[in-house]
């Protein structure tokens, strides 16, 4: 059999031969998720009877009729008492 020597790369060599890796952060969840779209969406289809309770804990009670991004529509069931509007 033939004598054979092992050569052994130079591990500098090779570091700057391999891109490094680079450390992946977890990105940041998107600004807008649309969950809060879709709770109103079905709170409003289902008509569902909500309480909103006020700074001064006056209580409004009703079912939302339509939202925008700063107000929601309560109705109350009743013509007496008029539209009221919650933020």
């Amino acid at each position: 059999m033939a004598n054979r020597k092992l050569i052994r790369p130079d591990m500098n060599e090779l570091k700057k031969e391999l891109p490094s890796r680079s450390v992946r952060r977890k990105q940041t969840p998107p600004e807008q998720t649309n969950a809060e779209e879709f709770y109103y969406l079905k709170q409003m289809a289902a008509k569902t009877p909500m309480v909103v309770i006020l700074v001064n804990d006056e209580e409004l009670r009703g079912w939302i009729e339509w939202y925008d991004t700063c107000s929601r529509r309560r109705s109350s069931g009743s013509s007496s008492a008029g539209p009221a509007s919650a933020r």
